[in-house]
């Protein structure tokens, strides 16, 4: 639903409760159940992670290093000693979202 452009450039559907509703039926399925893999909060839980890699290298490490990578470096180990608190805060928080219209995914079985 939200996850980065993977497969480029044949990164061609999103499937939301409702497409894979429609597609099911129309291949014939009768009973369905759709269910969240959590709600917001448990996705942007999986996403805090994903943003270190918008911090640039510091090219420490092959020998080529850059300014703006080490005067980054600090914020960035201060994030990734952060991230896991966060990511059990807002797992715990997910139970506040009632809609859950915004998961980190969707479970879905069908039976013909």
């Amino acid at each position: 639903m939200s996850h980065m452009e993977h497969q480029v450039p044949y990164d061609f559907f999103r499937y939301t409760s409702f497409g894979l509703r429609s597609i099911c039926e129309h291949a014939g399925f009768k009973e369905l159940e759709i269910q969240p893999f959590g709600g917001r909060w448990t996705r942007w839980a999986y996403e805090m992670p994903r943003c270190l890699s918008s911090f640039p290298a510091s090219g420490i490490q092959t020998g080529r290093p850059t300014i703006t990578g080490i005067l980054l470096l600090p914020v960035k180990v201060i994030v990734s000693l952060m991230v896991p608190l966060f990511q059990l805060i807002f797992l715990s928080l997910d139970n506040l979202d009632k809609s859950k219209n915004d998961p980190f995914g969707w479970s879905l079985v069908g039976r013909k």
